[in-house]
C-alpha cells in the first residue's frame, strides 16, 4: 500500500478506499459473457476467473459497478492519472485489487 499512497493522487486515494470502506452491500445484476470474456482475456482476470468460478459474473459486474463510482469521484485528470497507474501494474497487484473491490 505504500507504493500506492505514493503514487496515486489524494483524490484517486480517497475515492479507492472510500470504495473497499463501502464493502459489497449492493446489488448488481450479473456481468454479460461478453464483459466475463473481456475481463479473462487479461493475465489478472484470467486467475480470477479460476478462483471465483460461478460467483465470477457477481464479482466481474461489482467490479464494473465500484470502478464506476470510483471514476464519477475524480476529476478527469486524477481519474487519468489513476487508471494510467492501474495499467501499468503487473498481473499480481491488479489481482489482488479486484479480490478487494470484488468482495
Amino acid at each position: 500500500m505504500a507504493t500506492f499512497d505514493r503514487d496515486i493522487p489524494e483524490p484517486a486515494r480517497y475515492a479507492v478506499y472510500d470504495e473497499i470502506a463501502a464493502g459489497r452491500g449492493l446489488y448488481v445484476a450479473p456481468a454479460s459473457s461478453a464483459e466475463i470474456k473481456l475481463f479473462a482475456s487479461t493475465p489478472a482476470g484470467r486467475t480470477l476467473m479460476e478462483e471465483w468460478g460461478s460467483v465470477a459474473a457477481e464479482r466481474v459486474a461489482m467490479l464494473r459497478s465500484r470502478a464506476a463510482r470510483i471514476t464519477a469521484n475524480m476529476s478527469e485528470d486524477e481519474a487519468d492519472d489513476f487508471w494510467t497507474w492501474f495499467d501499468n501494474l503487473e498481473p499480481g497487484p491488479v489481482a489482488a485489487i479486484f479480490r478487494k473491490l470484488a468482495g
